[in-house]
């Protein structure tokens, strides 16, 4: 189960990264080319297409690696067994919501199936689907931090 998360994450990374790189070089490229007479339509829109999807294919990313933004330090001053309610009650919301927003992203995909872009026709399940996909396994990532922090040893 272990060795499947690692390439999970992986290839995620490696996706989040080409989305970066691609999401950096189509307004270089855009730039180059209008400099030359050849302008790239609809650069623009898959800039943006890159944007959102590396944005929410990073998320799940960032529930693994435990960089979510808290307030530690206002945590960190709460008596023991408030502090273990506080983390147990923000894992639990956090794994509800993105359990909900992952339904929802899939309902939204099985109405716009035939929608796409104007410009480059991308269809919009895709940028759905990262949306999915991503809230998706941020849920997973937050049950299974849920479960570690529900039956933890209170030592």
């Amino acid at each position: 189960m272990q060795s499947l998360a690692t390439f999970a994450r992986k290839a995620l990374t490696i996706v989040v990264a080409a989305l970066f790189i691609g999401l950096t070089l189509l307004p270089a490229i855009q730039i180059v080319l209008r400099l030359i007479g050849m302008p790239f339509i609809g650069a623009e829109e898959l800039t943006r297409f890159f944007l959102i999807c590396m944005i929410f294919l990073s998320y799940p990313l960032v529930v693994a690696a435990k960089e979510n933004i808290v307030m530690g330090e206002l945590k960190n001053m709460l008596p023991a067994g408030l502090r273990r309610f506080l983390e147990v009650l923000i894992e639990l919301s956090a794994t509800v919501l993105s359990f909900y927003v992952s339904y929802a992203a899939y309902h939204t995909v099985m109405r716009n199936l035939k929608n796409a872009t104007p410009t480059l026709q991308i269809p919009f399940w895709l940028f759905l689907g990262s949306t999915l996909v991503a809230f998706l396994l941020a849920g997973f990532i937050h049950l299974s931090e849920l479960y570690a922090k529900l039956f933890r040893s209170r030592a």
